[in-house]
């Protein structure tokens, strides 16, 4: 196994970061922040990152307004999702980061499972939240066809920071 420096990563444009509900899929976009890994040297990994929750994308322009308004994700008083790690573990293959989920003004901590390419530098993964975890309830029977796991799965190259 050949040996990686821990060094700061840049996220590629590339990206893509999906969400799944029980009715509605879609991305988003506008990610952004700071990636320092190396695969022989996770103990010292860090990874601080954030959505802009404005640029869901459904698919359904109705939808979209929808889901950012009050009744929802409410972005214009909750602009960003973020994600702050506190620990990686090597599990295997594979990885897991512990870290801190900032959604709809509400911070969780969740545990993130995912592989990680040295050949390109992507991390690839999924995890599940609960959206009233964070205080997502929605309004009306349409928070009942939503319902409440959202499954969020992600593709994220990256490149070493020049």
């Amino acid at each position: 196994m050949a040996y990686y420096q821990l060094t700061e990563r840049a996220i590629e444009p590339d990206y893509s970061f999906k969400f799944s509900t029980r009715s509605t899929d879609g991305t988003f976009s506008g990610l952004d922040g700071t990636v320092i890994f190396s695969p022989s040297d996770v103990e010292n990994a860090k990874i601080d990152v954030k959505l802009d929750a404005a640029t869901i994308e459904t698919g359904s322009n109705k939808k979209n307004e929808h889901v950012n308004s009050a009744d929802w994700l409410d972005t214009k008083k909750y602009p960003e999702i973020r994600f702050t790690s506190s620990k990686f573990q090597k599990q295997g293959d594979a990885f897991i980061v512990d870290g801190l989920m900032m959604l709809h003004g509400v911070c969780k901590s969740v545990q993130v499972p995912f592989n990680y390419s040295e050949a390109d530098g992507k991390f690839t993964g999924s995890f599940t939240i609960n959206r009233s975890d964070y205080g997502v309830t929605g309004a009306g029977m349409k928070a009942k066809f939503v319902g409440e796991e959202i499954e969020i799965s992600f593709s994220i190259p990256t490149s070493l920071k020049q």
